[in-house]
């Protein structure tokens, strides 16, 4: 178990809890920076036997009001849910002002 203590401080992991009783480990990360497959590999290189994982339903029920799957968010199948529009927005801009710094940079070339 003190291998996973390492997990903790990879950037993107929030959380790691543990039910010995079910035998089950919980991550919460940030699916921007990490896929279920890296989270996978980091339990197996800690030392435990990954089974299977799963996506957490009732997280993604709160924030997206119903249960819908990472790929489908990824993809843009579903939309923004309002408690990320600040966010999006400010990625938005900030993504444009980039382009058209880009922009210039190549106009001075």
């Amino acid at each position: 178990m003190s291998a996973l203590g390492c997990i903790r401080e990879v950037y993107g992991v929030r959380k790691i809890s543990f039910n010995e009783a079910k035998r089950t480990v919980k991550v919460e990360y940030d699916i921007s920076r990490l896929a279920m497959d890296d989270i996978a590999a980091l339990l197996r290189g800690a030392g435990l036997d990954v089974a299977s994982h799963q996506q957490d339903r009732d997280s993604t029920i709160s924030v997206y009001g119903k249960d819908v799957t990472f790929q489908s968010v990824l993809k843009g199948k579903v939309p923004t849910p309002d408690v990320a529009r600040d966010f999006m927005k400010a990625v938005t801009t900030a993504a444009h002002k980039a382009r058209v710094e880009e922009a210039r940079e190549g106009e001075k070339k």
